[in-house]
């Protein structure tokens, strides 16, 4: 992995390394990577709110999935999975909200009725 090569030329030399390497619980990587879909939705709820925003934090998305893969975190198809997952998750909660407002917007109505009714 490139992280030791970086690590093993630092002041604390090979020692670093090591504890890098021995020293992580996650030796296979998660799947799906949090590390990719938490700046993924981040960048999403950017492009609904704010949009002058938007291109920082999708520069920010390249950046971070790009690291976590050549600093060998994670593999793509981990990131894939977390940019897939940050979407669905996205798409989910909007859809509950939406029948939300929906049930809400035919509750009001029929409260309507039922008082124009009622006079």
């Amino acid at each position: 992995m490139i992280r030791d090569e970086v690590f093993s030329g630092w002041l604390y030399g090979p020692n670093v390394s090591y504890v890098m390497r021995y020293g992580n619980p996650n030796v296979v990587a998660a799947m799906p990577s949090l590390h990719a879909a938490y700046p993924t939705l981040i960048f999403l709820i950017s492009m609904q709110y704010w949009r002058r925003v938007a291109p920082l934090a999708l520069l920010y998305c390249f950046c971070l999935w790009f690291s976590i893969v050549y600093l060998g975190d994670h593999y793509v198809v981990d990131v894939l999975a977390g940019i897939v997952y940050a979407l669905a998750t996205l798409l989910a909660l909007e859809t509950v909200g939406w029948l939300q407002r929906r049930r809400s917007a035919g509750r009001m109505a029929m409260d309507r009725q039922s008082t124009s009714t009622a006079v």
